[in-house]
């Protein structure tokens, strides 16, 4: 009677993202539950091999997905999804309600004036991220980076002090070797063990 009836859809998923920093994978799994609705009604659609139609039950609007009910169910009105009511008429026989009741005759993105169903272009608003995810992935980002940043610096300088001290060491050495007075090497004296007296007599004579 009133053209159109909400149609509400509840789905829950378990979503899981992933970042990827320097070889790093950092995930977290969560249970997320979103609504969508839209305004449905009376339509005619194609029947398929034929040239002919027949009435059925169609999406009139675009559908409005929140992570809220609540949210979901304040936007699912003919002000926000543009439904208007054209005509208000005896309602017709195949309705199943007598016609001393009237009905109303709705015009949507998803009918033609003959109330036969066509696409609905951006058929699905939403659903929006939560600013808490959003802000939990910002803040996985910004300890990432400063955790990278930090271990930068931190290989830096080790790096530095090394070559630091690898070069006040090769310049200790090349002043020590520089300073120290030369050494004068005495004369070697050749020897012959094992000559007595003697020996020495018998050479004279």
């Amino acid at each position: 009677m009133s053209g159109y009836v909400p149609l509400y859809t509840k789905t829950v998923a378990t979503v899981e993202s992933c970042l990827r920093l320097f070889g790093i994978n950092i995930c977290a799994k969560k249970t997320v539950e979103s609504w969508c609705g839209a305004l449905g009604g009376q339509c005619l659609v194609d029947v398929p091999g034929t040239n002919l139609t027949e009435p059925a039950v169609c999406a009139l609007t675009r559908s409005v997905c929140r992570l809220s009910e609540a949210e979901m169910k304040a936007l699912t009105v003919p002000s926000n999804l543009g439904l208007t009511i054209l005509a208000v008429i005896p309602c017709h026989p195949s309705t199943g309600l007598p016609p001393s009741l009237n009905c109303s005759i709705p015009a949507a993105a998803g009918i033609d004036v003959t109330m036969k169903s066509r696409p609905i272009p951006g058929f699905v608003d939403g659903p929006d991220p939560d600013k808490e995810d959003l802000d939990r992935a910002e803040s996985a980002i910004a300890v990432a980076t400063t955790l990278a940043i930090a271990l930068g610096s931190a290989i830096a300088c080790i790096v530095f002090v090394t070559a630091a001290c690898f070069a006040l060491r090769r310049k200790g050495k090349g002043q020590s070797s520089g300073d120290a007075p030369p050494v004068q090497s005495s004369p070697t004296m050749l020897t012959s063990g094992g000559v007595t007296e003697k020996d020495m007599k018998m050479t004279t004579v």
